[in-house]
């Protein structure tokens, strides 16, 4: 057939290269904003989950198996009563029992063709960390497919303004940039939550066509099990959602109700248990450290108090009353402070006014009502899981679970928008395309305004307190980067996530105690983990400790037995040197008092 050019112009103006043509200049100009913010707004990670994700998926990577370089002393508790082993000496690599896999396996695949090498300039040589910024690559890559799966649902739900509006909102968001650079799973999240919102949805009209389909009904929801089990293996919190999943189906899909339901439980179960078996063989417990986030920052467990025991004391927790405390009070602040304001941006409150507005269409109003209920459901979970990462990053946090699915809350608020426009039926049409553009620009106002001088970030190190190159010469990173001397030994430090992605050395939380009284059976101290566990080379504090030690720390120390950490510092604070019987008395006075470092005096 003679090539036409008539032709050709025609498809590119109506038909499908239009399409084409449209579609790959807003890849273009995602990419465009990712290579803008790399440039002037990255920062290296900035959350403590995150840099524990990157260590572990670069362990998987390296064939080291899915092992961690980060210590919790909860975790060897575990362990140890799993194993029927009190004062259980770690030699080798420690399995790990606090992350689900599909994230760092993903990851691990991405890293192992990272061009950097883990071994950064040191001094003032250093202006970021390059591994970071690969890490930040795959998360932006990720929020890209985030956005195309909203053009494209929100096109199925609505049409193609309102997808073109949505994807804009996510793209325009701040939140979402800077969930890029804290290096955790929450993108990776999000997609999933879109791909279970379009499961349902399809379901929806399989069941409501004029000839119904069971098949495809059945298929959907099987898929929509399989999305929750793999966001259950991205982040254990978001296997809540099965419940509304179920309830989805059990209420809405007529004859088909049962059966529905049954398969997507099957899928879920069928994706996530094998996870669930490999925590109980390897720490007796289906979550591993994970299940006990409901009892951190009780009044047992203060703040990361529980993750810190060797030998947590339960006969001080009062579960009902603790559990009750924590989900009440912090429920009350996430409804009246965090869903207004819903992934950072302000079209969640259309999301919130549309609910009094009914669709014409019945699956709308049905999907809209599962979202309602996911959103419910982890406002609660959220509340329940809420431990100290929430206070030192409370948007950019992996327990930000409203982050989620405040994307799907986008479509359906700029649907209610556009719905609202188009009743204004302005004249000339262009007007309307005008007053929804303005209403997008509003919207991304907070990511606008972080390009216009002076930039709100002056340099990418984030400090305090993170200092990559310290971090590198305190693990005794090889030369290549690619080990630590110290692979062998631990560092006892308040920053062990940086410690093991930056410098490769094992890092183990600081003890609950510094030294128990003689007379405790039990020890949960540093001599019990330096002495029987595994022996600790260096001790390192940063900001993070020594600004929050209270005035008690110095006014106790006159104390015959010196326990907590506060009295550890206390000495030091008022005597200008670390208490005679720790054996760690070669210190750094350089940096005290902003940062503390203490090792193992060099052999005479």
């Amino acid at each position: 057939m003679p090539f036409r050019l008539q032709e050709f112009i025609h498809s590119l103006e109506e038909g499908g290269g239009r399409k084409i043509i449209t579609m790959a200049v807003s890849i273009a100009a995602a990419f465009g904003l990712m290579a803008i913010f790399d440039t002037l707004l990255f920062r290296n990670m900035t959350t403590p989950e995150g840099m524990e994700m990157a260590q572990l998926a670069r362990n998987i990577g390296e064939g080291k198996g899915y092992t961690t370089l980060v210590w919790r002393p909860l975790a060897i508790h575990l362990l140890q009563t799993h194993r029927n082993e009190v004062g259980m000496l770690v030699k080798e690599s420690l399995p790990d029992i606090q992350n689900p896999p599909f994230y760092p396996v993903l990851l691990a695949g991405w890293l192992k063709l990272n061009p950097f090498s883990y071994r950064l300039p040191p001094g003032q040589n250093f202006t970021y960390s390059r591994p970071d910024l690969w890490v930040a690559c795959f998360n932006q890559l990720l929020l890209i497919v985030a956005g195309f799966l909203i053009y494209r649902l929100a096109t199925r739900l609505f049409d193609s303004t309102v997808g073109w509006m949505s994807a804009g909102l996510f793209f325009g968001t701040l939140l979402y940039w800077q969930m890029a650079f804290t290096g955790h799973a929450t993108l990776l999240l999000v997609i999933e939550f879109l791909l279970l919102l379009e499961s349902l949805f399809r379901a929806e009209e399989a069941a409501a066509a004029e000839t119904p389909a069971p098949a495809r009904v059945l298929l959907w929801a099987s898929l929509a099990g399989v999305c929750v089990g793999l966001g259950a293996l991205t982040r254990y919190s978001f296997l809540w959602l099965i419940i509304p999943v179920v309830a989805f189906f059990l209420l809405r899909l007529q004859d088909r109700r049962p059966v529905a339901s049954v398969a997507a439980l099957a899928a879920f179960l069928l994706v996530f248990s094998p996870w669930v078996v490999r925590n109980v063989q390897v720490s007796g417990t289906p979550f591993g450290t994970a299940g006990y986030v409901i009892a951190q920052g009780s009044e047992a467990f203060p703040e990361d108090e529980l993750d810190r025991a060797l030998y947590p004391r339960w006969d001080s927790y009062d579960k009902i009353k603790e559990v009750r405390r924590k989900v009440v009070t912090n429920v009350r602040e996430i409804v009246g402070n965090q869903l207004p304001r819903m992934g950072g941006n302000w079209v969640g409150i259309f999301f919130l006014v549309g609910l009094l507005m009914p669709f014409r269409r019945p699956s709308l109003n049905r999907v809209r009502l599962f979202l309602v209920a996911a959103i419910g459901t982890l406002v609660v979970v959220q509340a329940g899981g809420q431990t100290t990462l929430s206070k030192e990053n409370p948007e950019v946090s992996s327990e930000n679970l409203l982050a989620i699915v405040a994307p799907a809350a986008f479509i359906f608020g700029a649907g209610v928008v556009f719905s609202l426009v188009s009743q204004f039926r302005l004249s000339p049409p262009l007007l309307q395309g005008g007053l929804l553009a303005a209403f997008l620009g509003v919207c991304c106002l907070p990511l606008i305004l972080c390009f216009a001088p002076p930039l709100p970030y002056l340099s990418a190190v984030v400090y305090p307190p993170y200092y990559p190159p310290f971090l590198q010469r305190i693990g005794r990173m090889n030369d290549s980067g690619s080990a630590s001397t110290w692979e062998k030994e631990l560092v006892m430090t308040d920053v062990p996530t940086a410690m093991a992605w930056y410098s490769r050395c094992p890092a183990v939380m600081l003890t609950l105690n510094y030294r128990n009284d003689p007379a405790d059976k039990l020890k949960d101290d540093f001599f019990e983990l330096n002495d029987y566990r595994r022996t600790v080379k260096a001790l390192y504090l940063t900001q993070r400790t020594l600004k929050t030690i209270p005035v008690k720390g110095v006014v106790d120390t006159g104390k015959e037995i010196r326990l907590r950490w506060e009295n550890f510092i206390g000495t030091l604070m008022t005597k200008g040197k670390l208490p005679a019987e720790f054996p760690l008395q070669r210190w750094a006075d350089g940096i005290w008092p902003e940062q503390l470092y203490a090792e193992f005096p060099p052999p005479k």
